[in-house]
């Protein structure tokens, strides 16, 4: 701190009050762009990490596959009785290939959109485009 001052005190004398806080005014926001910048980049490598750490962790299970769900699907079944769930199972079977598109419409596939140098350059530097 004693520097800024010293400095402070001989641009005011050389320089006259103005210039003197001016040129004060400068360092902090020299200094504060300095910082805002290195924070940028700490906050760009942290956010590419978690995303490096969520693409190695496992998918999440099915809700399908927890043994709670099954335990309740055969006590339904014992209560309900097989013959009389099986119309029920295949509607729900039916809507389900439906909503997934099995049998149904393909996706439409869209064109890829022209890779300019702006794209190229962020995506070398791991960055997502904007669009």
């Amino acid at each position: 701190m004693f520097p800024l001052r010293r400095s402070f005190v001989i641009a005011l004398q050389r320089y006259g009050q103005v210039d003197a806080c001016l040129a004060g005014a400068g360092v902090f926001l020299v200094a504060t762009l300095t910082l805002l910048g290195i924070y940028a980049i700490y906050v760009a490598r942290r956010r590419r990490e978690a995303q490096a750490r969520a693409a190695l962790e496992p998918p999440a299970l099915s809700a399908l596959a927890d043994p709670r769900v099954i335990l309740v699907a055969l006590q339904m079944v014992q209560a309900i009785g097989f013959k009389r769930l099986l119309p029920i199972l295949a509607i729900g079977g039916a809507a389900f290939a439906l909503e997934a598109g099995v049998g149904g419409k393909t996706p439409r596939r869209e064109k890829p959109r022209a890779r300019t140098a702006a794209t190229l350059r962020r995506q070398a530097l791991g960055r997502r485009s904007p669009l």
